[in-house]
């Protein structure tokens, strides 16, 4: 049986079909207590951005400290950031693939205990939000949204490890 979950965050709605039952607990405090943590693939037939084929991101650490790394495939091209950043902590240079800083990130903690990535990149977007919350723990949902507001894409991951 196929469900719908609702996921509302930062005043954003997003529903994502999931596999299984639906349960009373389809929750945003139940969906933001599966780990974020692990090795995520794109799932691109349920993302809403046009021009991203294949993301890949690996997001470890704890509580205390985010390891993140990000590669996009677009336009037959191959780029990515990572940075291992404090939570609460200071700005950390963002890095690309090729080991040169792009720009800034920073994770802060909100309601819930849940964490936001706030990546201020030097060129295009001025910093760019996101807020990710695992549905089923097999499941990744992305919100990508500007300093306005304005999401900039809707994001649908696949954990493989």
């Amino acid at each position: 049986m196929m469900r719908a979950v609702l996921l509302q965050t930062a005043g954003l709605a997003a529903a994502v079909i999931v596999a299984g039952p639906a349960s009373a607990q389809d929750t945003v405090g139940v969906a933001s207590s599966h780990s974020t943590r692990g090795t995520w693939e794109l799932d691109a037939g349920a993302s809403a951005h046009e021009r991203v084929i294949g993301e890949t991101v690996v997001i470890g650490g704890d509580d205390t400290q985010i390891d993140y790394a990000a590669t996009v495939r677009f336009q037959g091209k191959t780029t990515g950031v990572r940075f291992k950043a404090l939570v609460d902590g200071p700005e950390v240079p963002l890095v690309s693939l090729g080991g040169v800083t792009v720009g800034r990130a920073r994770v802060r903690r909100v309601d819930g205990g849940r964490t936001i990535t706030e990546l201020m990149p030097d060129s295009g977007v001025q910093r760019i939000i996101e807020h990710r919350a695992s549905i089923d723990g097999q499941t990744l949902l992305s919100l990508l949204y500007d300093k306005t507001g304005k999401v900039l894409s809707i994001l649908v991951f696949r954990r493989t490890a």
